[in-house]
């Protein structure tokens, strides 16, 4: 395994990271909306 693909696959991690997380966060605000209203 090369530095080169060490670093795309860090670069993979991060954007599935951040897919996540704002999945994530995007979900609980609809919940509350749904919830509250």
């Amino acid at each position: 395994m090369t530095e080169h693909d060490l670093e795309s696959s860090s670069k993979l991690t991060a954007a599935f990271c951040y897919i996540f997380w704002s999945f994530f966060f995007f979900t609980c605000l609809l919940y509350k909306r749904n919830f509250y209203s």
